[in-house]
Formats: structure tokens, sequence, C-alpha cells
């Protein structure tokens, strides 16, 4: 689930740069990251000690945090260009983390 949302984010990015798809691609990446933290949390969860689901929650309201501000700081500096190259960033990093998660819970079963 997090590696198709990631995957589609990433395209949505790429649709947001074409001006009368963007309010749509907006939309529609809001919709892509919604199961993202979730899923997330539960799956790792259970492959994880139960004393690191209080890391991840933190971890997790850090991500909701710092995403919108480096938005905003891209869009501040670069103009309105820089946000979906900035949401491409963050969701490649989401994916490759992602991607590198499964292969540790793999490698540890």
């Amino acid at each position: 689930v997090v590696l198709s949302c990631g995957a589609a984010l990433v395209a949505l990015a790429l649709v947001m740069r074409v001006p009368a798809l963007a309010p749509l691609a907006v939309v529609l990446s809001g919709l892509a990251l919604a199961p993202v933290f979730g899923t997330t949390l539960a799956w790792l969860s259970q492959v994880l000690s139960a004393r690191l689901v209080p890391l991840l929650l933190v971890a997790g309201s850090l991500g909701g945090v710092l995403s919108p501000w480096l938005l905003g700081q891209a869009f501040a500096r670069f103009g309105a260009g820089a946000v979906p190259v900035t949401l491409a960033v963050l969701a490649a990093l989401m994916l490759l983390f992602t991607a590198l998660a499964r292969r540790g819970a793999r490698a540890a079963a």
C-alpha cells in the first residue's frame, strides 16, 4: 500500500507541473497520502518491538510537521514550480525508506 501510494504521489507530482491539471493532482495527492501513516504504523508495529511504537508515533508526527514546512520554504524561495519537485523528492524518500524497511524486516524474519 505504501509503495503504491508513493508511486502515485511521484506521478501526481509530475502532473502538477501542467497548470490545467494541477488542482486535480493536488487533491489526488492528498488522497494518495491518506493511507500512508496508518498503514505504516500497523505494519511496523507488527515487525518491531511494542516498545518502539511511541517512537514511531513521534516520527510520524515529525514528518507531518516538517513536510508542510519544507513545501512552504520551497514555495517561498523558488515559487510554485518548486512544490511538485519537493513533493516528488519527499515521495521518493518515502519509497526508499519503505523499501529499506521491508528488506530489513525480511532479513530479520
